[in-house]
């Protein structure tokens, strides 16, 4: 058979194979299409801020969903629940109009379904006008101008804004934001409303506008002295100022002061004339103070002496103010005494025993007296010169003993038998002739001129120190009374 004789035959093949297959015969079951999907929205939720300046925008964002919580792609319709307060457009683009709170909604397309957002509308800032200011009086006031604004600057009128001061004790403020001084210091007031606010800082510092010393002049007896000196001032209001003062002298050798308040102690530091000056806020007032010191007391030095005749002591006569200080330029002191008999003194205040007794040296100077008391002794073997030969010379090797230097005992009891018109070894003179110290060798050897009158040795005593010269006038002093055995 020829290839153009079969065609028909394979034909026939071929669609017998089809519709075999078709109906299933020799192989699996034919599995059904696939449900289309589920769009439909069973749920809608807005994101975004809550809040909103007037004249301000706030974006709000809405999402569909279906029950499985799939997205779904729709459009929404947005609403305000008082478009006094807020609008939103098409795209949830909310715009605050007035304070307050408002619910937009977003609901889906061709559906009930929807959500809601709250919203609070605020305003977006508060101005408040001046920024600082100074009150130079307590009780003066100042009136603020605060105004809430819109997210534009504009002015958003009826706002009720709240006033509040930092320190009241310092300044107060209204309701209606009137600020009153209350006393020296800085505070801040504060304008608020809906969280915004905005502040003005106050300076109370009073200003001086009256300004007075007392007392118009003071005079002080003392250096060391204080006197008190009042400044009166008041601001333009007549209110009382208390501190802020500058205080000076206008010669800090007659004069000192220091202080900042209004009392002030002026204090006298030498003798002269000058003026207190205080200063407050450009005024000053000033007064003057004289220094001069007043003699009070004389005081005289030592107070009291005990002196043997023909002896001398020197006193000296201070005379003072009431704070003990030397009276510069005071008169020279007029001495004086109660009994020249006893003791004198002369114009420089050297007094001379002259007899045993008891005698007051006087000392005056501008009117003012000081004294002195003076005992006047004679001079004795007993109680003044033998204790100095029992210190210096009727030591043991020396002037004492059973053995004593050149014979001379000069112990208590032994000293008057041995010296009295007593012919020295060393010299022609007598030991101690009375009445004549001049001539006596004991005399010559505690001076060291024993050489002068033909002696030889050494100065009295040996050992220790010499004589002092108060010590060897009280020797001559007893020699020239008598050398008495006394």
């Amino acid at each position: 058979m020829t290839a153009v004789n079969q065609l028909p035959r394979i034909v026939m093949l071929a669609t017998l194979a089809v519709a075999h297959w078709s109906c299933g015969g020799g192989g699996e079951p034919t599995q059904p299409p696939p449900p289309p999907p589920d769009n439909t929205v069973a749920s809608v939720s807005i994101s975004g801020g809550t809040g909103v300046d007037i004249a301000g925008p706030l974006q709000l964002t809405a999402a569909a969903a279906t029950s499985s919580g799939a997205g779904v792609s729709t459009t929404f319709s947005w609403s305000s629940s008082d478009n006094l307060l807020a609008t939103v457009d098409a795209s949830g683009l909310v715009t605050g109009v007035a304070r307050g709170s408002v619910t937009i909604t977003a609901t889906a397309s061709g559906t009930s379904i929807s959500d809601t957002h709250s919203v609070t509308v605020t305003v977006a800032s508060v101005s408040l006008v001046p920024a600082s200011a100074t009150l130079a009086s307590l009780g003066e006031s100042l009136n603020l101008t605060a105004e809430a604004k819109d997210a534009g600057g504009g002015v958003v009128a009826g706002v009720p804004i709240e006033f509040t001061s930092s320190d009241v004790s310092v300044a107060t403020v209204s309701a209606s934001g009137v600020v009153v001084a209350v006393g020296d210091g800085v505070a801040t007031v504060t304008a608020s409303v809906d969280g915004r606010s905005a502040q003005t800082g106050i300076t109370v510092a009073q200003v001086a506008t009256t300004l007075s010393i007392s007392p118009a002049m003071a005079t002080l007896a003392s250096l060391g002295e204080t006197v008190n000196f009042t400044a009166t001032a008041a601001d333009a209001l007549v209110n009382a100022i208390t501190s802020g003062f500058v205080w000076q002298t206008g010669d800090g050798s007659v004069a000192t002061v220091s202080s900042t308040s209004a009392v002030a102690g002026v204090t006298s530091v030498g003798n002269g004339s000058t003026t207190v000056t205080v200063s407050r806020d450009g005024l000053g007032v000033t007064s003057d103070v004289v220094v001069q010191q007043v003699v009070v007391s004389v005081v005289m030095s030592p107070t009291a002496v005990t002196l043997l005749e023909d002896f001398t002591q020197q006193l000296t006569a201070d005379p003072q103010d009431a704070n003990g200080n030397t009276v510069a330029g005071a008169p020279s002191a007029t001495w004086g005494t109660s009994d020249g008999s006893v003791a004198t003194v002369n114009g420089s205040g050297l007094v001379s025993g002259v007899a045993a007794g008891m005698a007051t040296i006087t000392a005056t100077s501008d009117g003012v007296q000081g004294s002195a008391q003076i005992t006047v002794e004679v001079v004795t073997l007993t109680n003044h010169v033998q204790p100095i030969f029992t210190n210096s010379c009727a030591l043991s090797g020396c002037h004492a003993g059973t053995n004593p230097e050149e014979g001379q005992d000069l112990s208590s009891g032994q000293a008057f038998s041995n010296v009295v018109d007593v012919p020295s070894n060393q010299s022609a003179l007598m030991r101690v002739l009375p009445f004549d110290p001049d001539q006596s060798y004991l005399v010559h050897k505690i001076e060291g001129t024993q050489l002068s009158v033909g002696g030889s040795g050494s100065l009295m005593p040996l050992t220790g120190s010499p004589l002092s010269a108060n010590q060897i006038a009280i020797i001559r002093s007893w020699i020239t009374k008598g050398a008495l055995d006394n």
